[in-house]
């Protein structure tokens, strides 16, 4: 079977034996997030880890840009889970270029080549978020030992 067909018939079978545990969670977002893991598919950050990324951290991507790929927009294999942050990064980038076909049999290709279009920027943001952590922990423990 699938992934994105046991996705599909899990979902429906959670949302029927758990209605008032999962009244929030629409059909197609819970196939989403089961398909993917519950994680973001860029990052693999959990999209379980707490409340606040469960409901807040989280969006509805789509992999492939809507406003170029019209047809593709409500299709549930070009919708995937990812973090605010990894969206924010991709932007508008369009993983096809001119030698992926947007097809559902290109996704992971798909994926994987946004995942390579952010790497960079996380890598070099990350790097720079550990030397301001250090200096604002350094001056954290200055104010706090005089």
């Amino acid at each position: 079977m699938k992934r994105d067909e046991w996705a599909r018939e899990t979902a429906a079978q959670l949302r029927q034996a758990h209605k008032a545990e999962l009244k929030r969670w629409p059909q197609l977002e819970l196939e989403i997030w089961l398909r993917d893991d519950c994680r973001c598919v860029y990052c693999f950050r959990d999209m379980l880890q707490d409340f606040i990324i469960t409901y807040h951290a989280y969006c509805y991507e789509h992999l492939l840009p809507e406003e170029r790929y019209k047809d593709l927009a409500t299709v549930s294999w070009n919708k995937v889970l990812a973090c605010r942050d990894c969206n924010a990064r991709k932007g508008r980038f369009d993983p096809a270029g001119s030698d992926i076909p947007p097809t559902v049999e290109s996704r992971d290709r798909l994926v994987e080549r946004v995942r390579d279009y952010i790497r960079p920027s996380r890598i070099r943001d990350e790097a720079l978020y550990l030397q301001e952590r250090e200096v604002l922990r350094s001056a954290l423990m200055l104010w706090k030992s005089g």
